[in-house]
Formats: structure tokens, sequence, C-alpha cells
């Protein structure tokens, strides 16, 4: 799946649900290495936006530690303010500082 897979599906989720569709809300970058830079870049990107916002779904658990470890180096309380949603359930996410989903 790409970037492009995944926008739609989200976009869907959210029309089904009645929500708008705001993209405020999508960080997108050129390229298919979800990283976990692109991760802090994204972060860094949604904070700067002053966006409201209180999820973040991202397309690695690669990404969702950057998304993670930017909010929370900002003051931001994970999952208190916002919940994180990684994707592919990568070992390495025992060892993070709050569970992710």
């Amino acid at each position: 799946m790409d970037f492009d897979d995944r926008y739609q599906g989200y976009c869907e989720a959210l029309i089904q649900n009645g929500l708008p569709v705001d993209k405020a809300l999508v960080y997108q970058e050129g390229g298919a290495v979800f990283s976990y830079n692109r991760g802090c870049r994204a972060a860094g990107f949604l904070l700067d936006s002053k966006a409201n916002f209180d999820g973040i779904v991202t397309q690695s658990d690669e990404e969702a530690m950057g998304v993670m470890n930017v909010l929370m180096k900002r003051g931001v309380q994970v999952p208190g303010d916002v919940r994180i949603i990684g994707m592919d359930n990568a070992p390495y996410c025992n060892f993070a500082q709050v569970s992710m989903s």
C-alpha cells in the first residue's frame, strides 16, 4: 500500500462517519520511505500549523516513534493530548516511552 491508497481509505472512513476531510491535517512527503525522521517532520508540521488534532495515524511504527518523540519534547502529553497509531507492529515499539496502537 502506498500513501494514496491509505489516504483514500482515510477519506472514506471520515466521510462514512460524517466527518469532514481537512487537508490541513495531512502531512505528505514524496517517496516511499517511511522513516523516523519523516515522523519528526510530520509532527513538527502539525504542531507548527496550529491545527486542532487529538490523534495521528502514521504510515509505519518508525514514523510513529518520530511523531511521539517530537510531541513529547514539545510538551504534548501522549496519549493524554494526542494518541498515535503506527502500522506494522515493529518489535522495537515495546521499548517506546508510551505504548502505541
